[in-house]
């Protein structure tokens, strides 16, 4: 058995690919798209109080916005999660179908079956770290 974590073994499978992009630019698109996941729904909240109040202004501390300029603000801001979450998600399915299309091309038919296993759980280690970030780093 491996001393060593499944993380520390996902970074370095994941560093001996040079192909693939920075592993530090991936780890930081996705975690600021799980903040942009966050962001939204806890700006909404001042929102639904407005609303729920009928007022026509919306309080943040010292800041008071009217209620059509926020919701535009809100909307600029999902925008924003939309396309970057997009553009996250673009690059974690990249990176695993560029690593699954190397495997096949590097290696022979009977190494690829004797081989498979591991690389597969290589693969979808790399994939659980990148969503688990991009669920970890808003906390």
């Amino acid at each position: 058995m491996s001393r060593d974590n499944a993380i520390a073994l996902a970074f370095r499978f994941y560093r001996k690919h040079a192909a693939l992009p920075n592993f530090w630019y991936v780890l930081f698109i996705v975690g600021i798209s799980g903040l942009l996941e966050t962001l939204p729904i806890l700006l909404s909240l001042p929102l639904i109080k407005s609303i729920y109040e009928g007022s026509e202004l919306i309080a943040l501390r010292n800041i008071t916005l009217p209620l059509i300029n926020y919701t535009i603000i809100l909307g600029v801001v999902l925008i924003i999660r939309f396309a970057l979450g997009f553009y996250s998600q673009f690059l974690n399915a990249s990176i695993r179908i560029e690593l699954l299309s190397d495997f096949r091309e590097q290696k022979s038919s009977n190494d690829r079956q004797n081989q498979k296993l591991d690389f597969g759980k290589s693969v979808q280690g790399l994939n659980f770290l990148f969503i688990g970030w991009s669920q970890v780093f808003p906390g």
